[in-house]
């Protein structure tokens, strides 16, 4: 856990208290896990033609995105990783099937040239999509190895069956064979609802990716998580001190009811950093509350429910974690920018409250998005 205080953008006599907490699975490396059978399900559908948020203000697509990440999987991939690519737009196609990446890597050289030659055009038959990965993943299932299919789609079916709930249906059919279904959602409107049914039963993960960096990152240090689920079921539950008023969050939901608030599956390698703003009184001495983070899960295989708790006092939570508080502050203000929550000055006025030289790499990455962003939106 960390805090930082500092005083109020918005409400004189109060100060802002930043929560961040830093939750992390175990941590595999690529030579620690098994071999894969990997179906790459991509979608290339008009829509990957939009354009996608640049830092350097280049034209970016979101095919881009989803290619510029496809290319940094090769570095994540090792002897004995067998790759299908299946790409869908108005209908579904192979692009390669049974690729083996061999101890000299000449069949990576078949991945990318697949990779390259994906273009955006026509509908978005996602479920036809879906449909012929499981086709492919089931013929060249291999019980001594992972099986996974991860989609990156930004999950707006238009054509053929569009129900979420009967195309899920599908990927249960696949789970019983060994096949887990994960995802990645591209662009910052992506559907996540939908792809959130469909990843939670296939048993997988999913992620966004926004710009060509996260796609890095998604096949980079967060493949892994893609891959394996550590708990499922996961809900966090914050306690946290009685003068505080809570302001501001990153979660995507929450309640005092736990039953309002959809359980997600946490994977390995994953770590995720909550976001909280609470008001508090200018000049409270908070030193000896405490905030209590309680997480509940079920175990990946037997679902047996398990807990943690995690507990600090205000006082030895001061200071703590704060380049990556900032960080998070920064993600936090890109998504309220483009959901339309905050406006340009309101998102600047939480800008003006940092150190004037500030820099860290993601706080910069971000801050530099949201500026890009505002020089775009109408």
């Amino acid at each position: 856990m960390g805090l930082l205080r500092r005083a109020s953008a918005s409400e004189a006599g109060r100060d802002d208290l930043l929560l961040g907490v830093h939750v992390a699975a175990p941590f595999f490396r690529k030579e620690e896990r098994g071999n894969l059978v990997l179906t790459l399900l991509i979608d290339n559908s008009g829509s990957m033609s939009d354009l996608a948020p640049s830092v350097d203000g280049a034209r970016t697509t979101r095919m881009d995105v989803v290619k510029h990440g496809l290319k940094g999987l090769l570095r994540s991939l090792k002897p004995g990783d067998l790759v299908n690519v299946v790409t869908f737009n108005s209908t579904a196609q192979i692009e390669l099937e049974g690729a083996l990446i061999e101890p000299v890597g000449s069949s990576l050289a078949e991945v990318r040239r697949a990779i390259d030659s994906v273009e955006p055009t026509g509908s978005t038959a996602l479920a036809d999509g879906i449909s012929l990965a499981y086709q492919i993943a089931r013929q060249r299932y291999d019980p001594g190895k992972l099986n996974r299919i991860v989609i990156l789609t930004d999950a707006y079916a238009n054509v053929g069956e569009v129900d979420p709930a009967l195309i899920a249906d599908s990927v249960v059919i696949g789970d019983d064979e060994g096949i887990y279904f994960s995802g990645l959602g591209v662009g910052e409107d992506f559907n996540e609802a939908f792809l959130n049914v469909l990843t939670d039963e296939g048993r997988g993960a999913y992620f966004s990716v926004i710009t060509p960096s996260d796609a890095a990152r998604a096949f980079d240090q967060r493949f892994m998580p893609l891959l394996t689920v550590a708990a499922r079921e996961v809900r966090f539950k914050l306690s946290y001190p009685r003068a505080l008023a809570r302001a501001a969050t990153a979660s995507e939901e929450s309640s005092t009811d736990p039953e309002d608030v959809q359980p997600t599956n946490f994977s390995f390698n994953t770590t995720q950093y909550f976001y909280e703003r609470f008001r508090a009184p200018a000049e409270a001495s908070l030193s000896d509350e405490r905030f209590k983070l309680t997480i509940s899960y079920k175990d990946p295989v037997t679902r047996e429910p398990r807990s943690e708790e995690i507990e600090a006092a205000v006082g030895d939570l001061l200071g703590q974690q704060e380049t990556n508080l900032r960080a998070a502050e920064a993600i936090f203000l890109l998504n309220q920018r483009i959901g339309q929550r905050m406006t340009a000055p309101e998102v600047d006025a939480v800008l003006d409250t940092y150190p004037p030289r500030y820099s860290a790499p993601l706080f910069d990455e971000y801050k530099a998005l949201i500026e890009r962003y505002d020089q775009l939106a109408p």
